[in-house]
């Protein structure tokens, strides 16, 4: 049975008008997926990186942009990443203290070893002390507002703390101890000279 001309052309007509739509869509598709990959990789990318380091026996202060502040003990290294979601500092060894600006739209986390220490707005000492054998001993110490301290190098998430002032924890690679109080000598040699 053939198809009457009559009818056969109705169909090419639509068949020719569907094509734009299609292509159409498909070219919305393809620009929404780049404009998410493109909004992705802006926020991978860090709008601000530095990197401080103390020799043994000097301190130093630091002022960031947000208004933070880091003390650094003697023989630190760290680097301070802010990105547009969050503001990160990799404490690759020794100890600092940390007054961080509070900003709710962008936690500060501090990443040292198996531990992160997270915060929005707080005053807190982190110690890092890998050693030869690489095994990475890490304590944070909280002296105002709360850190919640997690193991990222765990499988599960109840390896986090959530620290109150006064409070102090120590992390190695296999987990988080038991939060402990902190002696009054704990961080009062840090405080004085950050902070009026």
């Amino acid at each position: 049975m053939s198809i009457s001309p009559d009818l056969e052309r109705p169909r090419k007509a639509a068949s020719r008008r569907l094509w734009p739509v299609l292509a159409m869509a498909a070219g919305a598709v393809l620009a929404c997926a780049m404009g998410v990959r493109a909004w992705s990789h802006w926020l991978a990318q860090p709008l601000m990186v530095k990197a401080c380091s103390t020799a043994r026996g000097e301190q130093s202060e630091v002022q960031l942009d947000d208004g933070s502040r880091l003390r650094l003990d003697g023989a630190t290294r760290l680097e301070v990443r802010y990105y547009p979601t969050h503001r990160e500092v990799t404490l690759f060894d020794g100890q600092a203290l940390f007054a961080v600006q509070d900003d709710d739209d962008r936690p500060f986390q501090v990443r040292a070893g198996p531990l992160r220490a997270m915060a929005h707005g707080a005053r807190f000492a982190v110690r890092h002390a890998p050693d030869a054998a690489h095994h990475e001993q890490v304590r944070v110490a909280v002296e105002q507002g709360r850190v919640r301290v997690d193991n990222v190098t765990a499988k599960s998430a109840d390896h986090a703390v959530q620290l109150a002032a006064g409070q102090q924890v120590w992390g190695k690679a296999h987990g988080v101890s038991a939060v402990s109080q902190l002696g009054a000598a704990d961080l009062s040699p840090w405080l004085a000279p950050l902070l009026p």
